[in-house]
């Protein structure tokens, strides 16, 4: 399901094959053959199955009806949490940094990586005890939500995918403060009150609140029974039987006709006897020191008559727990939630500023944005937007968020304000607002959602990230971070269009990027990559790769408003580049930990590593530099003095060459990609065509690094040894050819064109099989350049037949994802002719350099090429004619 539920609950790592590991649990626990024998024994719950990964051995456990996989029995319970008294202990070390400080633990990990509960009252104003019976917890089984990915370029809104929880929901969690303040009667949590419905006093009601009517003589004041409210005759004629105690029970009594629509739905336990204190609360409290409720039906009240700050408290804290019941039954949401939301969200929200109820108002006002989003409803959310203290809204919910101290309460009320921000910034919610708001008036849909101060959220939320103490603030904070940053780029856009429009010199909105990476903002999301809690690390990598995609969309699109004004300074303040960005996530060592996301049973846990490694690698697809042949490559002769880094930039490649390396030498990522783009996965069935699509493309991206850097440590001949800084990278290069060669790349690649699957697909359309096809063919030619032992097992497989039938397909003829340049054939035919090539030289050093061979290679191989039609196929692309006036498609034509 797209939507986000907030129980929520998500899968392991599971079915890891790199090197044993087998780690698919946040906490690292691994299953001795003890622990093994004596789950066995113990029964498991319905809905549950035991199986057993075909590599290791090892147990892990499926539930099939919630999509749950687990290396934990899931009737075992966790050992005791002792992270507070872990951080207690800890010194106080790490790294500033403009958003914060980040940990020693965090840096250390990047060191390492780089090497149903409804109110049981019986009566409208019996005792509603807050006691939150209910078993849902926040932050354990309320994980952010899903997002699809989205792009439209017309209206400017960009989301992207915020993976659902991948925690193993058979954990009791126990980190996050919310739960132990709002839930936990312990000393630090938060005050029990006892709710009663409010009898109204008279004189707080001049007027009936239905029809505004006017009280007087001849129009009498009458009492709801169900929310005590004060109406007219006429909007209180409704007489019913109440399932309450008490004698005035005993026969119909009045009810509102608000109230009577929830009655007759079977609803006698209405939140509309939340609303009456909410909303009639005036802040002062001098005079209401001896108020009575008025128990019973005949009702009372004090000499003074009103509402204090107690009953406020109560009423949120009573209307939270019937939301959170909501929350595990969403299909009572119309039965139950029968407010609109432009009445109960502003009486929520007027409690957010104050020091006696901001704590129970924000979790209030959380979780109905989290119904809303369960349920598809985002009246909610739109509500908070439109009210007429929008903006005083949001600076209270950022007021919260920036609360000093490391206390329970504080903690607990940082959770549910990232909570609420962070559906209160959904992308898809925004452009639902911004086109609302366009159809009424020009431009005021732009004006309801620049409400929210984008800079100072996400200075906040990144300051929270480096929170240990709350595992639950550093998710949901991560979660923000994505929503956040879609935000930033939007507004981005719309600045740099409308100074296009204007033909301004001046932006009246500057990205957060440049901040980002200037203050440490990178390095903090990068250290969150190598978290132990899964869930940070999904939104972390999510968050980077929408902070570089972005980057790179903004780049562009101040490049045409520079080069259409010739102002140069415009934007400078937003002025970042995208390799500014990788340098840092590479350093960090951000790259590693893909291997588990890589390795996930759950398709969206891969797609997740894999989005993020193509956004390090994309340029090396797209530029035509990035995909040159070893015959095209420019000043193949080194000189003998050059570092590889000098080297590595002369085509302004270099970084991402180098984050290519980087993954190339991470340990079991080139094996990991290996199995996911296989047709056979060891068992585990063949993965979808867009994942395995995705895959390749980042093979294609690495091999071609290492053929980049074989031909020039070829050119450097002798002269190599001599400097270290080329050996290692020899070195390095060797290993990852190596470790391809191990994990049969070769039959991998053959089978890609050889698959049933692949070729009963249509290749004339942007398929994700023809982009599969056309990466797998990046990837023999550059395995091809850099041995001829690859170009070998390449040919005995037939696979230059069917590269050249592939090419000779007038489908492929079409603009690949590379861009508009290339052709998806051209990738077919340059892999065609690198294999014929290497396997050539192959023959001839055998016949002259007195091998044994068969003289019939070479006339097998030239009848293999004859018979797949290589001749008609050469013979229309020489003759084919070339536009020189559209330069980049020339270019990939002369290619």
């Amino acid at each position: 399901t797209s939507s986000v539920v907030a129980t929520t609950t998500s899968s392991t790592f599971a079915n890891s094959y790199s090197n044993g590991n087998t780690n698919g649990h946040d906490n690292g626990s691994q299953f001795q053959s003890s622990t093994l024998t004596s789950e066995e024994d113990i029964p498991l719950p319905p809905n549950w199955e035991r199986m057993y990964d075909k590599t290791s051995g090892k147990a892990f456990y499926v539930d099939h009806v919630n999509q749950i996989t687990s290396w934990e029995h899931p009737s075992m319970k966790n050992k005791n949490n002792d992270t507070d008294s872990m951080i207690k202990k800890e010194a106080k070390e790490g790294m500033a940094t403009g958003f914060g400080f980040i940990p020693k633990t965090a840096l250390d990990r990047s060191s390492r990586s780089n090497n149903n509960n409804n109110n049981s009252s019986n009566g409208p104003n019996a005792t509603r005890r807050n006691n939150n019976q209910t078993k849902w917890k926040y932050g354990s089984s309320n994980p952010p939500p899903t997002a699809t990915s989205s792009f439209s370029s017309s209206s400017g809104i960009h989301t992207f995918p915020i993976t659902p929880s991948i925690t193993n929901s058979s954990s009791s969690h126990n980190d996050d403060m919310s739960t132990k303040y709002y839930t936990q009667n312990t000393s630090s949590s938060i005050q029990q009150l006892d709710f009663n419905v409010v009898k109204v006093p008279d004189r707080l009601r001049p007027a009936c609140p239905s029809c505004d009517t006017i009280f007087s003589l001849s129009k009498r004041r009458h009492h709801c029974r169900v929310c005590e409210d004060v109406f007219c005759d006429a909007c209180s004629s409704r007489r019913v039987m109440l399932p309450f105690d008490g004698e005035q029970y005993s026969k119909p009594v009045r009810v509102c006709d608000t109230c009577n629509i929830d009655v007759e739905a079977g609803n006698f336990y209405s939140m509309r006897r939340y609303l009456t204190p909410l909303q009639l609360f005036d802040g002062d409290e001098d005079d209401y020191d001896d108020y009575d409720y008025g128990g019973g039906g005949g009702g009372g009240s004090n000499a003074n008559g009103g509402v204090t700050t107690t009953h406020v408290a109560a009423a949120l804290s009573a209307l939270s727990q019937d939301l959170e019941a909501v929350l595990l039954d969403s299909t009572s949401f119309s039965e139950k939630v029968t407010i609109p939301a432009d009445i109960l969200v502003p009486a929520i929200s007027r409690y957010l500023q104050s020091d006696e109820t901001s704590d129970r108002a924000i979790r209030a006002l959380s979780t109905l944005l989290a119904l809303g989003s369960v349920v598809s409803d985002h009246t909610f959310v739109t509500a908070v937007y439109t009210q007429p203290e929008a903006k005083s809204v949001f600076d209270d919910i950022l007021k919260l968020l920036e609360w000093s101290g490391s206390s329970t309460k504080t903690l607990a009320v940082q959770e549910q304000a990232a909570r609420t921000l962070f559906y209160l910034t959904d992308a898809k919610v925004i452009a639902e607002l911004i086109e609302m708001g366009e159809a009424r008036t020009h431009g005021w849909g732009h004006i309801l959602v620049e409400r929210c101060d984008v800079h100072r959220a996400l200075r906040s939320v990144l300051d929270h990230t480096t929170q240990n103490a709350s595992p639950s603030l550093q998710r949901w904070s991560a979660a923000c971070i994505c929503n956040l940053v879609a935000e930033d780029y939007r507004r981005a856009c719309d600045a740099i269009n409308d100074a296009m429009t204007m033909g301004s010199n001046e932006l009246k909105y500057e990205s957060f990027n440049m901040e980002l990476v200037s203050a440490g903002g990178v390095m903090i999301l990068s250290s969150l990559v190598s978290s132990h809690d899964s869930d940070t690390r999904s939104h972390a990598m999510t968050a980077l790769s929408a902070t570089i995609e972005t980057t790179r969309e903004m780049n562009i699109r101040l490049g045409v408003l520079k080069e259409a004004y010739g102002i140069q300074s415009i934007g400078e303040n937003s002025a970042c580049t995208d390799t500014a960005i990788i340098d840092a996530i590479v350093s960090a060592g951000a790259c590693s930990p893909l291997t588990q996301l890589l390795l996930s049973a759950d398709d969206t846990v891969a797609t997740t590593g894999c989005s993020f490694a193509k956004s390090l690698l994309y340029p090396l697809l797209t530029n035509p530099l990035g995909s040159e042949l070893p015959s095209y490559h420019r000043f193949l002769s080194v000189t003998p003095n050059s570092s590889p880094l000098s080297v590595g930039q002369e085509d302004g490649l270099g970084t991402y060459r180098n984050a290519a390396m980087q993954l190339a030498s991470s340990d079991g990522i080139l094996s990991a990609l290996t199995h996911l783009v296989s047709d056979n996965n060891h068992g585990m069935g063949i993965r979808s065509m867009n994942l395995r699509r995705a895959g390749m493309d980042i093979l294609a991206a690495i091999t071609m690094t290492l053929s980049f850097w074989d031909s020039k440590i070829k050119a450097m001949g002798t002269s190599m040894e001599s400097n270290a800084d080329w050996g290692e990278l020899k070195q390095q290069v060797d290993l990852a050819l190596v470790s391809l060669e191990e994990e049969e790349i070769c039959e991998t690649l053959a089978a890609a064109f050889s698959s049933t699957s692949i070729n009963s697909i249509n290749t004339s359309r942007d398929s994700a099989s023809s982009q599969l096809r056309e990466s797998a063919s990046l990837v023999i030619c550059a395995l091809a350049a850099c041995s001829t032992d690859f170009a070998s097992s390449l040919l005995s497989s037939n696979t230059v037949a069917r590269l050249i039938s592939a090419a000779a397909d007038d489908g492929y003829a079409t603009a690949s994802t590379r861009g508009e340049w290339a052709s998806r054939r051209l990738a077919m035919l340059e892999a065609t002719a690198m294999i014929m090539v290497q396997g050539w030289k192959k023959i001839q050093t055998q016949l002259y350099g007195g091998q044994e061979s068969n003289n019939s290679v070479p006339l097998e191989l030239l009848l293999e090429s004859l018979d797949a039609g290589i001749i008609p196929l050469i013979s229309r692309l020489i003759d084919s004619r070339l536009d020189l006036n559209d330069q980049e498609n020339v270019y990939g034509d002369i290619r």
